[in-house]
């Protein structure tokens, strides 16, 4: 699903007008721990923030302004130099490289512990029972709980807000509204209709044999031989991965895209997997890890709209997202794949630059506006589910585009793979995109995943072969090169040839090369029924090489040693 949030920017304070905020006396109250104690439990996407404000009680957070730099909001001065002290110890360092300046205080109203506490209470208590209400977010720019409301709502939505506000004890000072279109999944339904004759992997929409990020897949009825050409739901795959189950057993291969993309949301279905356009669409497995959602505060929750799906035909290349033209489907000739190299284990700090992957519209650039956000989702209130903690940006969608890769570039072909698309409130450029984490959806699934590329390709061993007797055949094999999985065999044939004057020689009668997705081969050519003069030695050979397929440039690249041995 793909939605836009407007209102947002690096600094808030910018980017939020005043008329989207709507302000009413504080109404004291003593009902909610108004202390700058940080809560017990906290969402996974504010741990950075929870133990800064451990070491620094009067923090509030941190982002990124329009200039790179680090920004961290303290409330109390007498903390600012312990704050800049206490970032580089309490802040990870896979966010603090995001940050392409150096570190400044500003000044903050509330606390992250305060403000977290009234966070809390407005979704126990408000964000379920008050229609109308669509999101709800501790906004770390703008120091303040902010409660997006659905814009044809607005109105009815404000009123019961105020009234609960002030009926459960809550800081009104630390609370705005802000109108806003809700979030709906950007699943598909017939988008590929229109690119069906494009069926070479030269574009997202296209046939693939071995499955990367990016890419189109289709989901539907639970048989194989069931609807494998239907027009069912459309999605991207998020990322590939060999996957071990919670508790133990046997790794396997599996990709992961949205729940919200299977037949039922939030449980376990074995819905089907198949990718192509219409018309050319192959199975490759079915639903596995879907865990059920959970009852929280009168919604029905998940913390990540994630599915993962086993791979039992065909195959995947684990650690590659399908790399395009920036706004094109049309894949990358030069450099096909973007290369994942790490993962992301928190969220993005607001003001980071991103980047998602999705077959409707390709290659999207973005910011991040939001973190830790919860969102109803659906396509009417109440909805399907609630997503917690999910991240927002700019990279706005289309349908289709649901469950695509989302990432940052570490350099020009590697990158860091922050979460999938979920969803987004609007299809213009700018519109909010949401995305669910990929350290939540490890947590939301269980498990353990492989999802970074091996960092070298090692080559294959020596091939072999064997050859059966006349009219024969060849059965030629080798070991798989390790992050390869497409191989080229390439073939010279030698025979022996009489002449009565010259004698007898070996000379080339053929060069010949074939593509093998697997690392074995049955020769069958004609080359195994020919002919020699009477009364002269048959003596026939080939001269294997393997090639390893390079998955970065779509080049193969000499792996294996040369190998000899004759036919008969």
């Amino acid at each position: 699903m793909l939605v836009g949030l407007t209102g947002f920017g690096a600094c808030a304070d910018r980017t939020l007008e005043p008329s989207d905020i709507t302000s009413v006396p504080n109404l004291q109250s003593v009902s909610v721990d108004r202390s700058d104690a940080v809560p017990e439990k906290i969402p996974t996407g504010e741990v950075g923030f929870a133990a800064l404000a451990r070491l620094v009680p009067s923090s509030a957070g941190y982002y990124l302004d329009e200039t790179g730099s680090m920004v961290i909001r303290v409330r109390d001065r007498d903390e600012f130099e312990a704050a800049r002290s206490a970032y580089s110890t309490a802040v990870s360092m896979e966010q603090r490289s995001y940050a392409r300046g150096g570190v400044r205080i500003v000044t903050a109203d509330y606390s992250y512990g305060y403000l977290a506490k009234q966070r809390e209470a407005v979704f126990e208590n408000l964000f379920g029972s008050v229609r109308g209400v669509t999101s709800l977010d501790l906004n770390e720019a703008r120091n303040r709980v902010v409660i997006g409301i659905d814009k044809s709502m607005a109105a009815q939505a404000s009123a019961q807000l105020e009234e609960a506000i002030v009926r459960h004890g809550l800081d009104r000072q630390a609370i705005e509204f802000k109108p806003e279109e809700p979030m709906r999944p950007a699943a598909g339904s017939s988008s590929f209709g229109r690119r069906a004759s494009m069926l070479l992997p030269s574009n997202l929409d296209g046939v693939f044999t071995t499955l990367v990020g990016g890419i189109n897949i289709h989901v539907s009825a639970t048989d194989p031989m069931v609807g494998n050409n239907g027009a069912d739901g459309e999605c991207s795959l998020g990322f590939t991965t060999t996957y071990t189950p919670a508790g133990g057993g046997a790794s396997y291969p599996a990709i992961v895209t949205n729940t919200h993309c299977t037949q039922i949301w939030g449980a376990p279905d074995s819905t089907a997997l198949r990718q192509g356009p219409l018309g050319a669409r192959t199975y490759f497995g079915y639903s596995t890890v879907d865990p059920h959602k959970t009852y929280c505060a009168g919604n029905w929750c998940r913390m990540a709209d994630a599915a993962l799906f086993k791979i039992t035909s065909g195959s995947i290349d684990v650690g590659l997202i399908a790399r395009t033209a920036p706004g094109s489907i049309n894949l990358d000739a030069a450099s096909p794949y973007f290369v994942v190299k790490d993962v992301a284990t928190s969220s993005l700090p607001m003001g980071t630059t991103y980047h998602r992957i999705g077959h409707t519209t390709g290659w999207v650039t973005g910011i991040t506006v939001q973190t830790c956000i919860d969102h109803h989702l659906g396509y009417a209130w109440p909805d399907q589910y609630v997503t917690r903690c999910g991240d927002t940006g700019t990279a706005s969608a289309q349908d289709g585009d649901s469950g695509g890769s989302v990432f940052v570039r570490l350099d020009s072909n590697n990158v860091r793979l922050i979460g999938i698309t979920v969803g987004n409130n609007g299809t213009a450029p700018g519109s909010a995109h949401l995305w669910s984490p990929y350290d939540r959806i490890v947590a939301n699934l269980g498990g353990t995943f492989q999802v970074v590329r091996p960092a070298t390709l090692l080559p294959p061993s020596t091939i072999a072969g064997s050859v059966s007797s006349i009219p024969g055949t060849a059965f030629v094999c080798w070991s798989s090169a390790s992050g390869a999985s497409e191989y080229e065999l390439q073939g010279e044939d030698w025979q022996q040839q009489c002449d009565p004057y010259w004698g007898c020689n070996v000379v080339n009668v053929g060069t010949w090369k074939v593509r093998v997705v697997g690392t074995s081969y049955t020769d069958t050519r004609s080359i195994f029924h020919s002919v020699v003069p009477s009364g002269t030695p048959a003596y026939t050979y080939t001269k294997y090489r393997v090639l390893s397929k390079n998955p970065m440039t779509g080049s193969f690249s000499l792996l294996g040693d040369s190998v000899r041995f004759a036919h008969y």
